[in-house]
């Protein structure tokens, strides 16, 4: 978790309820206690409904991969470059009680599946694919092959639904993209923070990271230092607590936030 002084926090407006203040900074709501009280700040993909996970941690192919089970029987895997600490793959695979279901990718993209040769029908590979790759301080999504001139493509917000709008002059292409970070945090998505490009058949969509997924972002690369210096080698299990908050408000806490920070009374 990251701690931050709450000394430092900028305040606009704030209102007394009993003895906690709810107060509202720069659009997030938090609950701060009349006493004195340490924030923490949560991973952007906290999701209390889930309950608190369990979390294994391998080596494997130059990654570290995360897997975490949570009680509902979600499961999510994260891997990051085990040098540079950039998240490459981000997944979600849903229980079920019937059959084996497929992982979800919210980052990355799946391995690619040889064709076998007895196959007569196999994808396309002219279609156009969407992937998301995170660039520093941003998010980022690719659509490839798309062979339209660059002002066919319109890039807008659809701010009721909270989506980025995909869409072509000549109807021939359409999607709607979901940024999950955004709406787990519950923070709107702002037209004017959207960017987007086209070159060599792929469009670009940029949008800036915000500040709670950057200061977690920076609590995990200063834990992975961590368990960088004890040189991990290829197929190392390691010892890794929780990091990400995923418990409910029923756990001694005066209240729980779900704009990306959790407030924990000092006993």
């Amino acid at each position: 978790f990251f701690f931050n002084d709450t000394a430092t926090t900028e305040i606009y407006t704030e209102q007394i309820v009993g003895s906690v203040r709810c107060v509202q900074e720069t659009g997030i709501k938090q609950m701060i206690s009349a006493n004195d009280q340490k924030i923490v700040y949560l991973s952007p993909f906290s999701r209390p409904q889930k309950g608190k996970p369990t979390v294994s941690s391998i080596v494997l192919g130059g990654r570290r991969r995360l897997h975490y089970v949570f009680e509902d029987k979600t499961e999510m895997t994260e891997e990051y470059d085990l040098k540079t600490h950039e998240l490459l793959v981000r997944k979600w695979k849903k229980p079920s009680t019937f059959k084996e279901t497929a992982w979800e990718f919210e980052i990355g993209e799946p391995p690619q599946k040889a064709a076998k040769e007895d196959e007569v029908l196999i994808v396309s590979t002219q279609n156009p694919i969407f992937v998301r790759k995170d660039a520093e301080g941003i998010f980022q999504f690719r659509i490839r092959n798309l062979t339209y001139p660059a002002d066919v493509y319109e890039v807008n917000v659809d701010e009721e639904k909270q989506l980025i709008i995909v869409s072509t002059k000549n109807k021939k292409y359409f999607k709607r993209i979901e940024v999950p970070d955004i709406k787990r945090l519950e923070i709107p998505l702002e037209p004017k923070k959207l960017d987007w490009a086209y070159k060599n058949n792929t469009l670009v969509i940029s949008y800036p990271k915000p500040d709670q997924v950057l200061k977690h972002e920076e609590y995990l690369e200063e834990e992975f230092e961590k368990l960088n210096k004890k040189k991990p080698k290829e197929g190392d299990i390691e010892s890794i607590t929780c990091l990400l908050y995923t418990s409910d408000a029923a756990d001694d806490l005066l209240c729980v936030d779900l704009g990306g920070r959790r407030i924990i009374k000092k006993k």
